[in-house]
C-alpha cells in the first residue's frame, strides 16, 4: 500500500510539473508573439535616420543636464493608421520602454490586448480613461504591465535603485503637440487605491501642490527636483508582481521647452 501511495504521489507530482511547464511555455509564447507585434509596429513608425547618424538617445546621454529634444520620436500619422486609439509614444532612453501609448473609453480594453487587437498578456501602454486631455492636464497617469520577460513597463522597477535613476532621468513622450521631456522627481511603491491615483487635479491649486509634496516625500531617494503647482507631471504605473494591490510608480515633471 505504501509503495502504491508513493507511486501515485510521484505521478501526481509529475503531472503538476508538466502542467506548470505547459502553462509557463504558453506564457512565454504569448510574450514572444507580443514582442513580434511591437517590433513590427516600431519598424513601421520609425523615422529615417538623421544625417549625422546620431540618435536622440545618444545626444541625451552626452548631456543629461540639458537633454536633447528631437522634433519627433516616431511617425505618429503611421501609428494612427495601425490603431486610431493611439495618442502618442513613450520612450525612456537606454531602457526597454519604447512603445505606443493608447487610450480607450475604459481601462480594461488594453489590459490584455495589443495595439493590433490580438488577445495577449502583454497588453498595451495606455493612459487612464478618466484623463480628458492627456498630457495637457496637471497629472496624466499611464499604465503598463510588469512582464516576466522584462518588456513593457518592467524596467520601471529598476528605478528602485538610485543609480539607475541617475543614468535614466528623463521620460520622452510624443503626442500630436510634439515631443515632451519629463525629468523624474519621485519613485516609490504604493497600493492601487492610494492617493497617487487622484484625478481632477488642476494646476495652480493648493490641492495639486499638496499632491506634489506628498509624492515627492514618498520617493525612495532624493532627486533634487521639487515640482510646484504650476508644473504638469506624468505618472507611470506598473504592478510589482509581489501582491495584487501593490504598484510601483515613477513621477516626472514636464521640462518647459
Amino acid at each position: 500500500m505504501k509503495k502504491l501511495f508513493q507511486t501515485l504521489l510521484l505521478i501526481l507530482c509529475i503531472g503538476v510539473f508538466c502542467f506548470s511547464a505547459w502553462q509557463l511555455y504558453g506564457i512565454w509564447q504569448e510574450y514572444h508573439t507580443g514582442d513580434e507585434i511591437y517590433d513590427s509596429v516600431q519598424e513601421k513608425v520609425t523615422l529615417p535616420s538623421s544625417d549625422d547618424g546620431e540618435s536622440s538617445q545618444d545626444k541625451t546621454a552626452e548631456n543629461d543636464t540639458s537633454p536633447f529634444c528631437p522634433d519627433s520620436l516616431i511617425n505618429l500619422d503611421v501609428l494612427r493608421t495601425i490603431n486610431s486609439d493611439a495618442i502618442g509614444w513613450i520612450r525612456i532612453p537606454e531602457t526597454n520602454i519604447d512603445y505606443p501609448i493608447l487610450q480607450a473609453e475604459d481601462n480594461e480594453r488594453y489590459l490584455r490586448r495589443t495595439i493590433t487587437g490580438e488577445s495577449n498578456k502583454a497588453g498595451c501602454i495606455f493612459v487612464d480613461c478618466r484623463s480628458e486631455n492627456a498630457f495637457q492636464e496637471a497629472n496624466t497617469i499611464v499604465y503598463g504591465h510588469n512582464l516576466l520577460n522584462g518588456k513593457m513597463f518592467s524596467n520601471l522597477m529598476k528605478y528602485e535603485e538610485q543609480e539607475w535613476y541617475q543614468d535614466h532621468p528623463f521620460i520622452y513622450i510624443q503626442t500630436s503637440d510634439g515631443v515632451r521631456i519629463y525629468e523624474i522627481y519621485s519613485c516609490y511603491r504604493t497600493h492601487d487605491s492610494s492617493s497617487t491615483y487622484t484625478f481632477g487635479l488642476e494646476t495652480g491649486t493648493e490641492a495639486f501642490q499638496k499632491y506634489l509634496d506628498e509624492t515627492t516625500e514618498q520617493s525612495l531617494y532624493i532627486t533634487g527636483i521639487e515640482p510646484d503647482s504650476s508644473d504638469r507631471i506624468v505618472t507611470l504605473s506598473t504592478c510589482t508582481n509581489e501582491s495584487d494591490e501593490e504598484r510601483f510608480v515613477v513621477h516626472g515633471r514636464l521640462i518647459p521647452r
